[in-house]
């Protein structure tokens, strides 16, 4: 695609020029563009690769970079270097609708790929979190979420969860015990066909395992997105009318990976797989919302991923306090105060940090003279600027630290 008569623009890179540094500082240096490259090739490498030892990765011709900085409004998460001289389409987010318009196929490829990524980064997650009932059969985990809403008395839930089990799945034993709770329950409910369909407040729309083959804009009311973790149901997520859900199903065809369930009375459009390709790209400004919403996931759960890496218990709570302000977009300024909406119980949940070590390291923090607990037992904290340099000076030291450790390991497997 060469960008003739066209809103957007070519930039070129000479070899050795760094097009984006991933940023770990809480300014506001939000990133502006992402890049499509013409020819030439660059290096990307992220926070995350460093942590887990993995090595950076080159891009060619076709490949694109900076998607989830740009189109979430946030800063870069990767580093960019041009290896050679590089020549790349440059999209600003204000013109990813153009994009739309001049190249649908490149556009919805960008769309498909950060899909493919956001379901990458939820099996990595998945996989730090310990949850002791979690299975690699998404059949079992249906079966358990099922069994979770029944012991819980959310008979409602769980009739939702058991009918579909009972319409995908067949192994005898669980269906017979599916059957059985069903018996018991003898909760009727609504089935929710067609385009435009609205829940009443509480309404399950999906549950977490199921087979997805839809996505969901919310039309009016909201939708509160859950997970059962250890026997908890943790509320990931409440989204408002305009926001998109359910969307890596359609785009990965895989099962759900969380609860989707109206809060209060709910409107909702359901695109399909029939249809979903056309209706994104025949409405610019709804790929361009999709892809904001994918990107804004993404880089929450990037940053999630780069918390859980953490090895320091007390820099993960640092770290995960800079990031509830970041996705709000707050400013980290000189002597501003500021009350997290949130208790010691959810910020170590957050963390996913065991009961002793939580506490250890949360009876540290409010060591600090900058953290307290305001009287409601909300976390304040007195100077965001404050807070601001202690999270980036403990990122200097946990990255070296590990940096000195891999270099420790590479050296011992060498003599070896």
């Amino acid at each position: 695609m060469t960008p003739k008569n066209s809103s957007l623009s070519v930039v070129r890179f000479q070899a050795g020029s760094y097009i984006l540094i991933e940023d770990q500082s809480n300014d506001e240096k939000n990133q502006e563009a992402f890049f499509i490259l013409q020819s030439g090739s660059v290096q990307v490498e992220t926070l995350v690769d460093q942590m887990l030892g993995r090595q950076s990765h080159v891009l060619g011709p076709g490949g694109f970079f900076g998607v989830i900085g740009a189109m979430s409004a946030r800063q870069s998460n990767e580093t960019v270097v041009a290896l050679t001289d590089c020549s790349m389409i440059m999209v600003k987010r204000s013109k990813f609708a153009d994009l739309v318009a001049e190249a649908p196929a490149i556009a919805f490829k960008i769309i498909r790929s950060l899909s493919n990524d956001l379901r990458h980064y939820d099996n990595e997650l998945a996989s730090r979190m310990v949850d002791e009932n979690h299975s690699s059969d998404n059949a079992i985990n249906l079966f358990r979420v099922g069994e979770f809403f029944y012991n819980n008395n959310n008979f409602s839930h769980a009739t939702h969860v058991f009918i579909c089990y009972l319409e995908h799945h067949h192994d005898v034993e669980h269906r017979r015990k599916a059957q059985s709770y069903l018996h018991k329950m003898k909760v009727k409910i609504t089935i929710h066909n067609g385009f435009n369909r609205i829940y009443e407040d509480g309404e399950m729309i999906c549950a977490e395992f199921m087979p997805g083959s839809e996505l969901y804009i919310i039309q009016s009311g909201k939708v509160k997105i859950t997970k059962i973790i250890n026997g908890q149901e943790i509320v990931l997520a409440i989204l408002d009318a305009g926001e998109i859900v359910g969307e890596m199903s359609l785009l990965n065809d895989k099962d759900r990976t969380a609860n989707i369930i109206a809060y209060g009375e709910t409107k909702i459009m359901a695109v399909d797989k029939t249809n979903s390709e056309k209706i994104i790209l025949e409405n610019k400004e709804l790929a361009k919302k999709l892809l904001i919403v994918l990107a804004d996931r993404l880089w929450t759960m990037y940053k999630q991923l780069a918390n859980l890496l953490i090895e320091d218990p007390l820099t993960r709570l640092w770290d995960t306090l800079s990031t509830q302000l970041l996705k709000q977009h707050i400013r980290f300024g000189r002597r501003i105060p500021y009350e997290f909406p949130f208790r010691k119980t959810e910020l170590l949940n957050m963390c996913g940090l065991s009961k002793d070590v939580g506490e250890t390291a949360f009876k540290e923090l409010m060591d600090d003279r900058n953290m307290s607990l305001a009287e409601n037992g909300m976390i304040y904290c007195r100077d965001l600027e404050e807070l601001s340099k202690t999270v980036e000076s403990a990122h200097k030291i946990e990255l070296r630290t590990r940096k000195v450790r891999l270099a420790r390991q590479k050296n011992s497997e060498g003599r070896s």
